[in-house]
């Protein structure tokens, strides 16, 4: 199903999906002109695709991005306030949204319970819930732990693509697939527009080429949900426990390509503990005590809000009259 070739009628219902009113890629022609001309290069826009659907390859031309900096804050002084817009071209649109809509048929069988983001029939409020319910549960009992929020600095721009290559193979997913899908990122080139001027074209590359295997203790579990790159996760207030947990971070980091944006993540210290212990200070992280305001998934993680959800929560368990 996943790399049967696409028909004509899934070519063109595809492209009528697409936005309207965004820019178009280096070649200029936008969305609406491919809509508005479909009757005259419609049949060779669909051999385009079903070509490179059937050999994995695609004419570079089709592939090449503009990358342009659109300014996070008013300062502008440093790369980390500027966000990355890559405009593509149709075509490339087109093949991406087609592997997108498959992929989307199989993929809540594939991506674990945790990830509660951006899945049909999952949703970001299961891990504010999750949250208030463990932080009402732990001040019950009188206990506390830490929750640990792991933000992935430019998290789908550092993943190594044989990770990704070989994390697909592992899911089964078919050689004809995994090709289609390399096809799109191999001898894939950018070039930034920066004031107007276009500077030469680059292809992506990173740092670290060597794929190491991670492996991960069957011991003690940990608790955790996740939202896309945002990783939330419980632990017992116990420092070896927690020396762990970085020492693997540094594993997938350097086995996956992903690093851990120390600047964003934080560990909350939840439910009753009078004193903080001396070595959460220097896990590197910010660590909000208890009294202490902060915010997850959008959400205040005060007395007052906290309350409202898990009453809400509660009340989905008692029955209606």
């Amino acid at each position: 199903m996943l790399d049967e070739t696409p028909t004509n009628k899934e070519i063109s219902d595809t492209l009528f999906l697409l936005p309207a009113g965004k820019s178009p890629g280096p070649d200029g022609v936008s969305r609406e002109v491919m809509v508005e001309l479909w009757p005259v290069i419609g049949n060779l826009f669909c051999e385009v695709v079903v070509e490179f659907w059937e050999s994995g390859r695609l004419h570079p031309y089709f592939k090449e991005g503009l990358l342009f900096l659109l300014p996070k804050t008013e300062n502008t002084s440093g790369l980390a306030h500027w966000r990355p817009i890559t405009l593509l071209n149709t075509v490339y649109k087109v093949i991406a949204k087609l592997l997108a809509l498959r992929l989307a048929v199989v993929l809540p069988g594939l991506v674990p319970v945790e990830q509660q983001g951006f899945l049909k029939g999952r949703s970001m409020q299961n891990c504010i819930l999750t949250f208030a319910l463990v932080h009402e549960n732990l001040k019950r009992h009188r206990k506390g732990a830490l929750f640990f929020t792991l933000d992935q600095e430019k998290a789908y721009d550092r993943l190594l693509p044989q990770f990704i290559w070989e994390t697909m193979e592992k899911l089964g997913f078919s050689r004809q697939f995994r090709s289609i899908v390399q096809g799109l990122q191999t001898d894939a080139e950018t070039r930034i527009l920066l004031g107007g001027d276009l500077l030469p074209a680059f292809e992506k590359e990173n740092a670290n080429g060597e794929i190491l295997p991670v492996v991960i203790s069957t011991g003690q579990s940990v608790s955790c949900t996740c939202l896309a790159d945002d990783v939330a996760g419980y632990m017992a207030i116990d420092e070896r426990s927690v020396r762990n947990l970085f020492a693997l971070l540094k594993d997938l980091e350097f086995a996956a390509g992903g690093k851990v944006n120390v600047l964003k993540s934080k560990v909350l210290v939840l439910g009753s503990m009078r004193r903080l212990p001396a070595w959460l200070n220097g896990i590197g992280l910010q660590v909000i005590g208890k009294g202490q305001a902060t915010r997850y998934l959008g959400v205040d993680n005060g007395q007052e809000m906290l309350g409202r959800i898990t009453r809400k929560a509660q009340s989905f368990s008692q029955p209606s009259l």
